[in-house]
């Protein structure tokens, strides 16, 4: 966040009409490597919305008034979106559940302690057609990705709910 693409983000999430959190949930049979990783992963998420509060904490009284609550947690528009899950279709009804039991409930606490208006969805990109093989996950025929539209609709909902018309001149229509 520090970069200057970082400060950029920082800048647009002043205007954000919404915002997508996409999580990969492919963590769960690891090796030594990937718990490193994992833990990197969520020690940046955590900095990552430590740094976005912290800046919209600076900014003035009507910034703060559209992207923070009372707590200090961001009030923008979230969908969570678990990744891949095609590979965990029998828990693709539960998605916050499934999430909660993947990052445990230290780490599932800091979602729910830095979003008040947030959602949870299931989404995969490759859809049905995805098998997991030695050599890794493979696609059998065409994609057909499902569950990637919902998210982005409930947020141009969310946003119409709360800010009106803004909306649309957020997204350029």
């Amino acid at each position: 966040m520090r970069s200057r693409t970082g400060v950029r983000l920082l800048e647009l999430m002043e205007n954000a009409a919404g915002m997508l959190l996409l999580i990969d949930p492919t963590f769960s049979e690891q090796n030594e490597g990937q718990m490193a990783r994992q833990r990197r992963y969520w020690t940046m998420l955590v900095e990552n919305l430590s740094e976005i509060v912290h800046h919209l904490k600076r900014r003035g009284p009507d910034v703060q008034r559209a992207t923070l609550d009372d707590e200090n947690r961001l009030r923008i528009p979230t969908a969570i979106c678990i990744t891949k899950m095609d590979q965990h279709q029998t828990d693709a009804h539960r998605p916050a559940e499934f999430l909660r039991e993947q990052i445990g409930e230290a780490t599932f606490a800091l979602i729910e302690n830095s979003f008040s208006n947030y959602t949870v969805y299931a989404c995969s990109a490759l859809g049905n057609d995805a098998r997991s093989t030695p050599e890794g996950v493979r696609l059998s025929g065409n994609p057909r990705p499902w569950g990637v539209v919902d998210p982005i609709r409930w947020i141009l909902e969310e946003s119409m709910h709360t800010q009106g018309s803004q909306v649309f001149a957020r997204f350029g229509w």
